[in-house]
């Protein structure tokens, strides 16, 4: 049977998970920091009313109840400043430090006089999940599906909120309702990881799962999909690490979501880093390619030495591009010099004639000199397909020469 810390940790990523997309999305990351932190001095406060009233320890609702309470009010706060013209990085900053500040303060005083309330509100402070129990389990079930539940009856608004805010407003959705609901979902989100994560940490359970989800996804269905799935192996993983290390378990789960974030950002196939530099290296290979063909078609046989004057890269990287050439059928090597096949000449051939079309469109479309379009057609040729080619050429009624007097290459005769 699972440990009830287990699924309530992973119950507390689940839930954060699936509203820091729309966090994401808004540009307002920092909103999640900014509300994990300001519920602190009401976590402070409902843990000293619990010990009033309850002498077995602190009431989890008091301390939920606290908690939001504080958030919400640093909404309501945030409002405010945002009315009288203060930047929004500016009101979140001010906000997640100066109600923290008041939490840190009030909990200071408690130190020396009431140790015992003192420790009970630190383990909101960095988490505390070993001491969880079914009852919590039940707690943050109920409050996973509520916010499952919101987030699919008010889909349709919030997408629309979210990616289109002017026709949001003009078919008559009430996008302040809207923004102050996903605010609300959020301190919910936050109040149920306080005992799991802890205040400091909460914030890196609502982005890092949806930072991870954005690499592999486009679509909001996908990415709340796949936050939800990060966030719950971040949960389950970090406390899976915690029992075999006898590590806390708060950070383990924090630092198990952020390699998720940095695992998605490096690998991810088509906007990971590792794969850009895959393809930026590939289009950089191509266009060294294509240019040893043009100057081969330009200038005839060539020797090495000559290239390496030319282009100038390392020696071994030109004799494996020369190398390339030479088993793809374009280029041949005579006489210790290099010159193009008959297929060489005609991709060769291709390059050129896409140079100089776009040299006649810059020129006689767009007014440029003629002596600035060299450069802007050097990087062109690479880049435009065929089909566009075909169309340039339509555009241009088909041109026989270059702004610089020189012939076209015809497409009958490539």
């Amino acid at each position: 049977m699972i440990d009830p810390v287990w699924k309530a940790s992973c119950l507390m990523c689940l839930s954060s998970a699936l509203l820091g997309p729309l966090l994401l999305v808004r540009k307002k990351t920092l909103l999640g920091e900014a509300l994990s932190h300001a519920c602190y001095p009401g976590v402070v406060i409902g843990v000293i009313l619990s010990f009033m009233f309850i002498r077995d320890g602190a009431s989890f609702f008091s301390v939920l109840l606290g908690g939001g309470i504080s958030s919400y009010l640093a909404i309501v706060s945030i409002d405010f400043l945002k009315k009288n013209r203060v930047p929004l990085d500016g009101a979140l900053s001010f906000i997640l430090s100066g109600f923290f500040a008041v939490g840190l303060f009030i909990a200071s005083l408690l130190q020396r006089s009431h140790p015992k309330i003192y420790r009970e509100i630190q383990c909101y402070l960095l988490g505390q999940t070993a001491t969880m129990v079914d009852f919590h389990v039940t707690i943050y079930t109920i409050f996973t599906l509520f916010l499952i539940g919101s987030l699919f009856l008010f889909y349709r608004p919030i997408h629309t909120f979210l990616f289109q805010s002017d026709y949001a407003k003009s078919i008559g959705i009430p996008i302040k309702k809207i923004d102050r609901l996903i605010a609300i979902l959020v301190v919910l989100s936050i109040q149920i990881g306080l005992r799991s994560v802890g205040i400091v940490l909460m914030s890196a359970m609502l982005i890092a799962p949806a930072v991870a989800a954005r690499q592999l996804a486009y679509r909001l269905p996908a990415i709340f999909f796949l936050s939800a799935l990060f966030g719950s192996c971040s949960g389950f993983l970090g406390n899976l690490l915690s029992f075999a290390y006898s590590l806390p378990p708060g950070p383990l789960i924090a630092i198990v979501g952020s390699m998720f974030a940095l695992t998605s950002l490096l690998f991810a196939p088509k906007q990971g880093f590792f794969f850009r530099l895959m393809r930026i290296g590939n289009f950089k290979y191509r266009c060294l390619e294509e240019n040893v063909l043009k100057n081969l078609w330009k200038e005839g046989p060539l020797p090495f030495k000559v290239f390496r004057k030319k282009h100038p890269v390392h020696p071994l990287f030109l004799t494996f591009i020369l190398h390339r050439l030479i088993q793809s059928g374009w280029v041949k090597k005579s006489k210790g010099s290099y010159l193009l096949t008959k297929d060489g000449e005609m991709k060769a051939l291709k390059i050129v004639r896409i140079h100089r079309l776009w040299e006649v469109y810059l020129a006689d479309h767009l007014g440029i000199g003629v002596e600035k379009v060299h450069r802007s057609a050097e990087e062109m040729e690479h880049i435009i397909t065929e089909e566009m080619e075909k169309k340039l050429s339509q555009f241009l009624s088909h041109p026989l020469v270059d702004p610089h007097a020189q012939p076209i290459p015809q497409q009958e005769g490539i």
